[in-house]
């Protein structure tokens, strides 16, 4: 890791995460609030139509980029966030399946060799069954009748201890499913002894593989949660992601915060021109500047009361971006044109300030080396899983 680089704790993600909510929540991304006078309105009326729409343009332009960046701004700051929190929750998943891995490493054997992904399931017995009982004790009487008709004659003849040893295991069995018949009927657990021996076993797998693992960890400091984060690296790979984390909102923030300050100014220096209760919707500003790019009015007077009587504000939903680029080309090219225009003005300013584009140079620098070591780390820990699966049983 690159000594220069200064590692992001938790509380630093906690403090970038405040800021950010603070950042989008600024005055300065709302509209100024101005006084409004009789002068005001006497310089409005004789103002020429060339300098009224000429201010006009400016304000639009500079609203409509300051729209465009808030939302883009949402969105990256949402981008960050949510990559944070997945890649958080990935090293939490993938240290999770490392823990287990190198913990059960006969599980992972038997899932192997069994192909399979879980251990045998035990059967729910119904206790209350007598089938079991009474098919046994039909199979017994019609086996007893079968060889007392066929063979019971000859057995005696030839091997008087052959015939008796017959008729004792006859004489068991049909004993085993009278006891098995009343077992189910008093609701024992080992009323059904075949599913009962199968449950027995799949009990006696499972606690062999749980004390042959717990051997081996215990053997092999497996239990070390320590130890397993120091192999995965988990510690780094959290402290890699808050770092690329902090430092995007940081730089984010920062090349925000100067375009928003070039447009806060903007606005600021063009809406006193015109009134409140006009510049009280952008969009009905712009449906203003149509009416004077068309013709349809020469005075600022002329305009406003032309789009009062089209009702159009009546018929405004969308937002003032939405509206833009939804109009005619040349209001849509004439507003970002000048929209263009101050954001490269903007820059050409805050790039002068001393230090400024140092800064921001180095907080794209850092932003670059510590992708670059999460991403090392990732592919560490991928290759880490994929050995551990490679090497299944070869530790036991």
């Amino acid at each position: 890791m690159t000594e220069t680089l200064r590692s992001a704790t938790p509380q630093d993600v906690h403090n970038t995460y405040t800021q950010a909510q603070a950042f989008s929540h600024q005055t300065t991304w709302n509209q100024p609030k101005y006084s409004w006078q009789i002068e005001n309105v006497q310089q409005l009326q004789q103002m020429s139509m060339v300098d009224l729409t000429s201010h006009l343009k400016q304000l639009l332009a500079a609203q409509f980029a300051l729209d465009n960046l808030k939302q883009a701004h949402q969105q990256r700051t949402a981008n960050f966030i949510q990559n944070y929190r997945q890649t958080k929750d990935r090293v939490n998943a993938d240290f999770k399946t490392y823990t287990w891995q190198v913990q059960h490493p006969t599980l992972r054997a038997y899932f192997q060799q069994n192909q399979t992904d879980h251990l045998p399931v035990e059967e729910k017995i119904n206790n209350a069954d007598t089938r079991f009982a009474k098919y046994g004790l039909l199979g017994i009487i019609i086996l007893t009748i079968v060889l007392s008709l066929n063979t019971g004659t000859y057995l005696f003849l030839n091997s008087t201890w052959t015939g008796l040893a017959i008729v004792a295991l006859l004489l068991i069995c049909f004993i085993a499913f009278v006891l098995l018949y009343f077992f189910a009927k008093l609701h024992l657990p080992f009323s059904q002894p075949i599913p009962f021996y199968r449950n027995h076993r799949i009990r006696a797998l499972k606690r062999r593989i749980a004390k042959t693992d717990d051997r081996f960890c215990r053997e092999n400091d497996r239990y070390n949660q320590s130890k397993l984060k120091t192999e995965f690296k988990y510690d780094e790979s959290l402290q890699a992601n808050r770092s690329v984390y902090v430092e995007q909102m940081a730089a984010e923030q920062t090349d925000t915060a100067r375009y928003l300050q070039g447009y806060a100014q903007t606005i600021k220096a063009q809406i006193g021109y015109f009134p409140p209760h006009d510049t009280h919707d952008m969009r009905h500003l712009l449906y203003v500047y149509t009416a004077f790019l068309d013709g349809r009015a020469t005075t600022w007077q002329e305009a406003t009361t032309y789009i009062d009587q089209q009702e159009q504000l009546h018929h405004m939903q969308q937002t003032l971006v939405a509206e833009i680029r939804s109009a005619k080309q040349a209001i849509t090219d004439s507003i970002s044109q000048a929209s263009q225009t101050i954001t490269k003005e903007i820059f050409r300013n805050t790039v002068a300030i001393n230090g400024l584009g140092q800064n921001i140079r180095e907080q794209t620098q850092t932003i670059n080396e510590w992708n670059s070591i999460q991403t090392s780390i990732m592919d560490y820990q991928t290759e880490l899983l994929k050995n551990n699966n490679r090497k299944i049983g070869a530790d036991i």
